[in-house]
Parts: structure tokens; sequence; C-alpha cells
């Protein structure tokens, strides 16, 4: 058996996890706080065993199958850090070949599943919440640059560029004239009007904004400005935003926040921002609308999710759409797989869309359960 421990769950491992087929089996636990009223982890897992051993036995399988599909989840109960208290949720996927196991930075309600595919949904909408990003602390005493992982930050640094406005306003004019000049030999910094704080802060940000800039391009990640408000107004109007731009938090990093404090004030502008990607797939949609590539009807995107037809997928977070998926699709099902006739028809589109290297976005661009795009 091939077991994984891991972090916060990226693209690779959902399409590793969409590969796998036959009975599955998918558990999520939610957070456990001391003190809270809430349950150890080891005693909500036993309960969902239970579950699952009883929705494996209305399925047909026998008791010595089902003792060892669930016999290294009853092996969990014992791990010492189901019982103590943890801030993170888990993940917990099991077939007959591997097992993996994947901390969550945020809250999931408890639930197990017994199906022919991993449940990844949860995954795929909680995606836009968890994602890394770079956080630019704005201060005019001194400026740090972070990224931002699911659990932790850590400093980056800005090459070329003072680390504080005290330091760049004391350059003297060949300093200003070397960090000042873009590559089309314009300057700035070096007028007399310019010798007001303000105006030379403004000329700071616009260094910022060039040094900044190559490290969000190369990451390929959202970026977000944490600053006092003249400060963030000063920066906007410095450097225009980009399609990375994620928006700013009103915060000064100067008033005793930590860089984890600062990273969670930061959290709802990054779930809320759209990638490149995303903005495509949107805009495509527009201009497909009334096209047959458009699909709008359940039963049309599971069949052609199943041929691997489909180039992007929207669904709406939350929403499950039951059904027969082999009925549906006509595909035949592999030894061991299950067949049901209340399979959640979402979950198994967007294992299919990974599959077949298709776009899963956890969002709908108009007011319907799912939508879709075919390739052709």
């Amino acid at each position: 058996m091939i077991t994984t421990e891991k972090t916060c769950p990226t693209l690779a491992d959902w399409t590793l996890l969409a590969q796998e087929n036959g009975i599955s089996v998918s558990v999520f636990l939610g957070p456990h706080k001391a003190g809270s009223g809430t349950r150890p982890a080891a005693v909500r897992l036993r309960s969902l065993i239970q579950d699952a051993r009883a929705a494996l036995a209305s399925k047909g399988m026998g008791e010595a199958d089902t003792a060892a599909l669930l016999g290294p989840l009853e092996q969990l109960l014992g791990d010492p850090e189901l019982s103590a208290g943890h801030h993170e949720s888990f993940a917990i996927f099991r077939n007959a070949r591997s097992m993996h196991w994947f901390r969550l930075p945020w809250d999931e309600p408890d639930s197990a599943t017994v199906d022919s595919r991993f449940r990844l949904v949860p995954l795929i909408e909680a995606a836009p919440a968890a994602r890394a990003f770079l956080l630019l602390l704005l201060s005019r005493k001194r400026v740090r640059l972070l990224a931002c992982g699911p659990h932790d930050c850590e400093s980056v640094d800005l090459p070329g560029v003072p680390a504080s406005f005290e330091e760049f306003n004391a350059l003297n004019l060949s300093d200003y004239k070397l960090i000042g000049r873009s590559p089309g030999g314009n300057t700035f910094g070096l007028s007399p009007e310019r010798d007001k704080v303000d105006r030379h802060f403004h000329d700071y940000c616009v260094a910022l904004g060039r040094a900044l800039a190559p490290i969000a391009r190369q990451r390929a990640v959202p970026l977000v400005i944490a600053g006092t408000a003249d400060e963030v107004t000063t920066w906007r109007g410095a450097n225009p935003p980009d399609n990375l731009w994620a928006g700013e938090v009103e915060a000064s990093p100067d008033a005793g926040l930590s860089d984890r404090d600062l990273a969670a004030l930061a959290r709802p502008r990054v779930a809320a921002w759209r990638s490149p990607e995303e903005t495509y797939a949107r805009s495509l949609h527009r201009r497909l609308a009334g096209s047959p590539r458009v699909l709008r009807e359940m039963n049309a995107i599971v069949a052609a999710a199943a041929e691997g037809r489909l180039e992007h997928f929207f669904f709406a977070p939350g929403s499950r759409v039951d059904g027969d998926y082999f009925r549906i699709s006509s595909r035949i099902p592999l030894a061991g797989e299950i067949i049901s006739r209340s399979s959640d028809l979402v979950n198994a589109v967007a294992v299919d869309m990974l599959r077949h290297s298709g776009h899963v976005w956890p969002a709908v661009p108009e007011d319907c359960v799912a939508a879709a795009i075919a390739r052709y």
C-alpha cells in the first residue's frame, strides 16, 4: 500500500487522486480546539469509519474486504495528534492500493463518502482561500515582502531597492539616476518640485513596484498590499494594477500585528481574486453563449466530461446533483467500481475533468448549478 501525508493539496495532488478508481473512501475531519466543546478527531473518526462500514455493506462488500479496506483508517485512531487539539482539518483518502492524508488550512465539516472515485469537490471549493500569495508590507519605516502559503509566511528579498523610505530619500543624485532609470530612459525623483516627502514616497513606490514585478510574474501568484490608507493610495497611484493584483488591506505593518495576522487579513482578498486563467474561461463563456460548445444541462455535461470533451467546468460551491453516473455517461464500469443511482454528479464531472486535463472552477458565470465549455 502506498501511503502519503502532506500539507494542503495542490492541483498535482488533485490530479493524482483523480486517476484512482475502484471502491474509494473519502473522510474529512474538522478541527478540534481544546475547550470548544468539539469532540477529539479520533472519536469522530471512529464514528465516520462506522458510517463507511455500513455504506460498504449496503453496496455488497464482504466483511473481510471491508476490514482490509478500513483497517489503515482504524490504525489512525491511536495517533496522538487525533486525540489532542489541532486547528487544522484533515482529509483522508483510502482505496485498495493507497491512502493519502492531507492537512487542510480551513474548517471542513466531518463526512465520510464511499463511491467509485474520491470526493475532491471540497478541496476544489476551498482552493481559492488556501492559495499562495505575495504580501507587501508597505510602510515608510520599513518595507517587507512576504511569500504566504496556507500555513506560514517567509520573507522574500526585494533586490535593487532600499528597505526603507528613509534610505531611499537619503540617496544622492547619482544613486537616484541608478535606481530611477527605466529601460526606456525615463527617470523619476529628479525634478526640483519633487522635494516634498509625499512626492518622494511616490517615487519610492515606483521603485518598489519595478523590483516587485519580476518576482510576482515568476511566482504567478496574487499580490496584496498592506499599509495605511495614505500609503496604499500612493501605491495605487504609482503602480497601476495588473492581473496579479488582488487588492489591499488597510492595516499598518507598524501597529504591532504579526505576519500571520496580516496574512489572515489578506486572505479574503486572495479568495476573491480571479486568476488570469479563470478570467479567460469566463470571457470565453460569454463569447460562446448560445453556441453548441456551452453546456448547461447536467446529463450532457456528465456525458461530455466522461469522454474528455470538456475544456472548462464551472459549478456552484456547495451544490450537489445526484444521479446514475454510469447510465448517464454510458461508460462501462471497471472491476470493483460501485454502480450507484445516487452518485454526486458534480464531483464525478470534476474528477473526469482532472483525468482529462480539463479546468475546474468553483464558481458559475451565471445563476445555475453548473456550466461547461466543450473543447470543440
